[in-house]
């Protein structure tokens, strides 16, 4: 039986849950029987969380010495809840939620918390009225749902003899995980009836205990203890052997990029998957953090490309199954076959031959990191290396995981090597992990890991698993509001402000994003304009970005090209490194900018606005991703960037021979840089070695990968430094590149122009003022007759941003402004919001509306 345990705090009269990444150190400190912890939670402060009192004192911060209350939940669980295709109740709880048996009740707090969640723009839907009829006789009646929804956000309210609930908070993320919450336990509620109806249709006593594991709670302790075998400690030394690498010298595999023809991925060398940590049951050990974290460069098995597809046709060491042999502890075993090599097929087969519901494997040593195959579109053989014939040894799980859950202890290695078991639908899971990551990101968890016997850079690689495991294929927008979840803390009562001066732009705006430490970049984040009034509430910050985008090639041609087909990209890097300093406006570090320029990005991200500018996906891609790419592929992003006229794009410079395409004699394995005399080798020796029709696809997919990925190493590793700054993490476990692909890194900093479409989105969100009811009017069939430029103006006067950040505008205002014909619109940025004279005909409208869009570049008019 597990205890989930839930720590709050009293937030005057009202519990509040500790944010996730702090619930697991405090009921790890609980466990452990000490009588107080220290925590510190940013931007709050540094506080003692005494256990035997239940007190929490503020030791640094604001208030020193401050005490309040604090309170541990605790929900008994059978292990089979948490298990795919099992079931198992909550048998005892001390959560508001849990106390709840009416289904009328539950049934108003998902309605309710659904309305809210489906349009949170709408703040009719934010309240409810307890004394109305929807109400009165569910959530009226009570407590523990007012408690309940108390706890996630709600404010009551009286007026009168009415009662509100209200919520009043702008971020409403909380509200899905509540609502998820809601949803679990009216299924569970329903499943009861269920069960009882069925037991009293078959003679049951109206007394009779009925659970859906079909087992009394006195039989559910008993069976607790002969869930498994002992289990020895898992204190096994870390591990520093390699697997055997004979069959993957240079780790090269093919992808299936079309039903027709398969083309192989190139890899300069990517090791063979060696020594990392390891993930089975009594065999968890710390290990190597290798292949869980490294970059994904040199010595370290690279991921597949975000959403690529893995036939099992795909890998030339998978032509016939991997044979293995599962080995229980009681010595019985046998050989098994594996089609997919994958984690789910592997612990399905082990479910199987064990009669184990919860089973773990492992290799005889426990050093191969069988959990990162969790990972959807991996093969164990590619995330651990695991060879044929190797034994794999199964052990019962579900004790362990018991025991590690109640403690607090569960790591997320011990999540991925059973991954595929688990009833991830259920809300506690996902909550344990984006709060065990934020942590880890965070920085915030050595305590834990010390007592979980684990590192933070192990711990992270699972992450990543498990992450796309659980959000991989969920829509863009999903997946972007767990990326939120997961950026660091912003101090919110702390601010930095970017002071700019718009007449040396790009200067003040470089220098100023330089000089921020990591800290800085974690507050509240600003933009003052020199001169100018406006105080920054989103407007002046999203007129930032889109400034910052659109100058980087016209103010610094040294660094940054724009491409024939309209995307940007930095230029080579000895370009960059030996340009004249006056054309990178007297900046002698060329890393430092390109990080600077990724900052920005990162903090446009954290804000869901968009720089306006599109980059290049192959810059991207070796960004977010790496630089292991195939000859079709590097051809598609140079046919994306250059356009389809470059041969090099054409597959006809495959199929001709050299002397048809006039390209015979001259050429050599090496290339020289474009707009430079400077010459690379792209093999040693390469410019002394001619090219032939024999080596040709070898020469092409050597040259391209210079060309668009070698020569601008060092440029995407400063970008990807800048935005770690921000966003935290490491390539492999940021939050942000782990979850979005290069294409959608692409749109999400681009953002979208005005088109017919948008333009129709952005009216039916706008809320318009009945007194300019006729000018609002004549605006839209202005926008609507005009083109996307016009319609970019417009936006930006508006909003600060000349095009949509993805998902469109939320809210817009339209309302009067004083003046009349001869008077200009004025807006509030920060607000979304027009303001329109009175006008007395549509072609002064648009006429004054022209004139403030062209001549408005700041925010001295409001």
């Amino acid at each position: 039986m597990a205890e989930f345990a839930r720590w709050q705090w009293d937030d005057i009269g009202q519990w509040r849950d500790f944010a996730e990444q702090y619930q697991a150190e405090m009921e790890a400190g609980f466990q452990s029987r000490v009588n107080s912890i220290e925590l510190t939670i940013p931007p709050h402060g540094t506080f003692r969380m005494d256990l035997n009192r239940m007190e929490q004192v503020t030791v640094r911060g604001r208030n020193p010495g401050y005490q309040r209350s604090i309170r541990r939940q605790a929900r008994r669980i059978e292990a089979g809840y948490f298990i795919l295709g099992q079931e198992g109740e909550i048998f005892a709880s001390d959560a508001a939620i849990d106390q709840i048996e009416a289904e009328s009740v539950l049934e108003a707090m998902a309605s309710l918390l659904g309305r809210i969640v489906e349009d949170p723009e709408d703040f009719g839907r934010r309240s409810a009225n307890l004394e109305d009829d929807e109400y009165r006789d569910t959530l009226g009646e009570s407590e523990e749902a007012v408690e309940f929804l108390q706890e996630r956000g709600f404010e009551q309210i009286e007026e009168g003899s009415a009662v509100f609930l209200v919520f009043m908070q702008d971020d409403i993320s909380g509200l899905r995980d509540a609502l998820r919450e809601v949803e679990a336990r009216l299924e569970c509620v329903r499943r009861q009836s269920r069960g009882s109806a069925g037991a009293a249709a078959s003679g049951g006593g109206a007394d009779e205990q009925v659970w859906s594991n079909e087992a009394p709670v006195e039989q559910a302790e008993e069976a607790e203890q002969v869930l498994s075998n002992d289990v020895p400690s898992n204190d096994v030394p870390p591990s520093n052997d390699v697997p055997p690498s004979n069959e993957n010298p240079n780790w090269c595999e093919e992808v299936a990029a079309s039903p027709e023809r398969k083309q192989k991925r190139f890899s300069a060398d990517d090791g063979g998957g060696g020594g990392s940590a390891a993930v089975a049951g009594n065999k968890l050990g710390t290990g190597n953090a290798t292949a869980a974290t490294q970059e994904a460069e040199g010595d370290a098995p690279t991921p597949l490309a975000f959403g690529a597809a893995t036939p099992s046709e795909a890998s030339p060491l998978r032509a016939r199954p991997r044979v293995m042999r599962l080995a229980l502890p009681s010595g019985e075993g046998r050989d098994l076959e594996l089609a997919e090599d994958t984690l789910e097929e592997l612990l399905n087969e082990a479910v199987k031959f064990s009669g184990f519901r919860l089973p773990v494997v492992c290799t005889e040593r426990g050093e191969k990191p069988l959990g990162l195959g969790a990972e959807p579109g991996t093969s164990l053989y590619k995330v651990a290396g695991l060879q044929d014939g190797e034994t794999l040894c199964v052990e019962d799980f579900e004790k362990p995981f018991v025991e590690k859950l109640s403690s607090g202890l569960l790591r997320l290695q011990d999540l991925a090597s059973v991954a595929p078991l688990l009833a991830w639908q259920k809300p506690e899971l996902p909550r344990l992990l984006l709060g065990r990551l934020r942590s880890l990101l965070e920085g915030s968890c050595d305590g834990w890991c010390s007592a979980a016997k684990c590192s933070a850079e192990v711990e992270l690689g699972y992450g990543r698993a498990l992450l796309r495991l659980l959000y991989g294929d969920k829509p863009l927008e999903e997946r972007f509001e767990v990326v939120k979840k997961l950026l660091p803390s912003e101090k919110r009562d702390e601010k930095t402000v970017l002071k700019v001066d718009r007449s040396d732009f790009m200067t003040s705006a470089l220098t100023g994003l330089h000089s921020l430490s990591r800290q800085q970049l974690h507050k509240q984040f600003a933009v003052q304009f020199r001169g100018e009034v406006a105080e920054d509430h989103g407007g002046p910050r999203r007129d930032f970005f889109t400034s910052f985008g659109t100058r980087l090639v016209e103010e610094l041609p040294a660094l940054w090209k724009r491409a024939p087909k309209g995307v940007l990209a930095p230029v080579a890097d000895l370009i960059a490194e030996t340009s004249p300093s006056s054309d990178r406006l007297g900046f002698d570090d060329v890393k430092a900018v390109y990080r600077a320029c990724g900052r920005v990005c990162a903090l446009s991200a954290r804000y869901g606005d968009v720089v306006g500018e599109e980059f290049a996906g192959f810059f991207l891609h070796q960004v977010a991703r790496d630089d292991t790419v195939c000859l079709e592929e590097l051809q598609r992003q140079l046919s994306e960037s250059e356009g389809n006229e470059d041969i090099r794009t054409k597959k006809v410079v495959l199929e001709k021979s050299l002397s048809d395409l006039g390209m015979s004699g001259g050429l050599t394995l090496s290339r020289v840089i474009t707009n430079t005399d400077t010459e690379v080798e792209l093999v040693p020796g390469g410019r002394d070695v001619p090219v032939t029709d024999d080596n040709k696809a070898e020469w092409l997919e050597l040259h391209l990968h210079d060309k668009l990925y070698g020569s601008l190493r060092k440029a995407a590793d400063a970008f990807r430094e800048g935005l770690l700054d921000v966003l935290g993490g490491s390539r492999r476990t940021c939050p942000l590149l782990v979850l979005l692909s290069p294409t959608e890194l692409a749109r999400l900093w681009a953002g979208s122009c005005v088109g017919p479409e948008e333009l129709r989105k952005w009216q039916e969100v706008a809320s318009v003022s009945s007194e300019v009811k006729q000018q609002a009017s004549w605006l839209w069939e202005i926008l609507q007759d005009g083109d996307e430029a016009l319609r970019g103006r417009v936006l930006k006067f508006a909003t600060g941003m000349h095009r949509l950040a993805e998902g469109g505008l939320q809210c817009f205002e339209v309302q009067p402004a004083d003046g009349g014909d001869e008077s200009l619109p004025s807006a509030m940025t920060c607000a979304n919001m027009l303001q329109l004279p009175r006008y007395t005909s549509k072609a002064i409208l648009k006429q004054q509306l022209e004139k403030a869009a062209e001549l408005c570049d700041g925010f001295q008019v409001l």
